[in-house]
């Protein structure tokens, strides 16, 4: 593959953690380290979003996407 297409393809699975993520912590059902697991992302990056999740809303987590890596 291409770098350009991996690069693409990185971002679009970056961004879908993420997203899992967000609606994982949405819920309420799930301890952080399970979101993490499942969502395959470092417990850090889950309690920073849970962080800001609850002092912003889930919408402010959508410009991380880009910043995450």
């Amino acid at each position: 593959m291409c770098r350009v297409m991996e690069e693409k393809w990185e971002e679009g699975r970056k961004s879908n953690q993420l997203e899992t993520a967000q609606r994982m912590l949405s819920s309420g059902k799930l301890a952080l380290e399970e979101i993490a697991e499942y969502s395959n992302l470092p417990l850090d990056e889950v309690r920073r979003i849970a962080s800001e999740q609850s002092n912003s809303g889930p919408t402010q987590h959508m410009e991380d996407i880009t910043k995450w890596k």
